[in-house]
């Protein structure tokens, strides 16, 4: 569904009423009321949502499956993660019948959640029941909808009261991903969108511009009770040579630098 402007919208509903008064004031019979009935239901869904994002929704085969089926998860204990007495669950299958086995077992109990979904960029990233969505599908944005929206409304469900996701998007969809995200975790809940350097390259993207940044959204099961607590601020390298009556300051590269780190667990 597209989005439908005012003007258009009443013009709609104008038309839905004088075909609903043309068969209420002709011989009523069942074909007629379930006529009425149907503009009855035509009317609501146009009215029932005058801002935010609208999509064609899709239904994917793991939702066929799963509405006669409850998906199950089988040990491998060749692969079993522990850490003296806290386990890590590994899932490996379709992602939405996994998050529906972890709504059944962690529903509300999950502080962090992190996800990287498909960009959708066209360039066979996104795969949609087991074929690529590339640019010439005329419903790749309502597919990547649709297939982010059932997976979210899920997530939302297991964060714990003081819970925050994490999703991380470049510019094919971030601006739907916050529209739906908005509508799925409350847009008071949003907490910020972090851009991140992930790149560093000399050439252009053929229109002259030099891309080499994406984005992280985050949100708050409830951003009342979510507080972010950083690294403390030194000012070790900051001084005041020239007297400037902002005070202390120092000269650094602005750009992000990779910083190759070792590998420690806590």
């Amino acid at each position: 569904m597209g989005n439908i402007s005012k003007n258009k919208r009443e013009d709609l509903i104008d038309k839905i009423d004088k075909i609903k008064n043309f068969l209420s004031d002709n011989e009523q019979n069942e074909t007629t009321n379930l006529l009425i009935k149907y503009l009855y239901e035509l009317e609501n869904e146009i009215n029932s949502k005058k801002y935010g994002l609208l999509f064609e929704e899709h239904e994917e085969n793991v939702d066929i499956i799963m509405k006669e089926n409850c998906p199950i998860v089988k040990e491998d204990k060749q692969y079993t993660l522990r850490n003296g007495d806290n386990w890590n669950f590994l899932i490996e299958g379709d992602n939405l019948g996994a998050l529906n086995i972890l709504q059944k077992t962690h529903k509300g109990a999950i502080d962090v959640i992190y996800i990287d979904p498909p960009y959708n960029t066209g360039n066979k990233d996104f795969i949609y029941d087991d074929a690529f969505v590339d640019k010439t599908d005329t419903f790749k944005h309502s597919k990547w909808i649709s297939f982010l929206d059932k997976r979210l409304k899920i997530a939302q469900k297991l964060l714990s009261p003081e819970g925050v996701i994490f999703i991380s998007i470049d510019d094919n969809e971030q601006a739907v991903l916050k529209l739906l995200c908005d509508s799925i975790f409350g847009e008071e809940n949003f907490l910020t969108m972090f851009i991140r350097k992930t790149k560093s390259m000399t050439g252009d993207d053929g229109n002259g511009l030099n891309i080499q940044h994406e984005y992280l959204l985050a949100y708050a099961r409830d951003k009342t009770k979510s507080i972010f607590v950083g690294e403390p601020k030194t000012f070790d390298n900051y001084s005041n040579p020239d007297n400037d009556p902002n005070g202390i300051w120092t000269s650094a590269d602005p750009s992000a630098k990779v910083v190759e780190r070792p590998l420690h667990s806590r």
